[in-house]
């Protein structure tokens, strides 16, 4: 048998199994009914914080993330609920919060980097 069949046979065989238990997962919150993000401005539904929240821009890691969490907008969450999966809409929600308020988590956490 080949190197790369091996491979591909090892590869269906892996199955991803989340070591959490599902009561400690944090869980993600849909937005209501009818919820639509205005694109001009830093507000977008948080699934975390389960409400729309102020995003800000990060100088240091070049991503949005909400400013009562912490969570950037490449979570999968963030990009489903709020329709970030196109680059050109992610790249102009990133605009709208750098636009807003650009920050740096690296000054804010007072010197550390991550």
């Amino acid at each position: 048998m080949s190197k790369r069949r091996a491979a591909k046979n090892k590869q269906e065989e892996f199955v991803f199994e989340n070591p959490l238990p599902p009561e400690t997962r944090t869980p993600a919150f849909p937005p209501p009914e009818g919820y639509k993000r205005d694109t001009r401005k830093n507000c977008a539904w948080c699934p975390y914080c389960a409400k729309e929240t102020a995003w800000h821009y990060d100088t240091w890691l070049n991503v949005a993330f909400c400013a009562d969490c912490g969570v950037s907008a490449e979570d999968y969450w963030v990009r489903r609920h709020n329709g970030l999966w196109e680059q050109a809409k992610k790249n102009a929600f990133e605009r709208a919060a750098a636009r807003a308020k650009a920050v740096s988590r690296k000054k804010l956490e007072g010197g550390m980097a991550y």
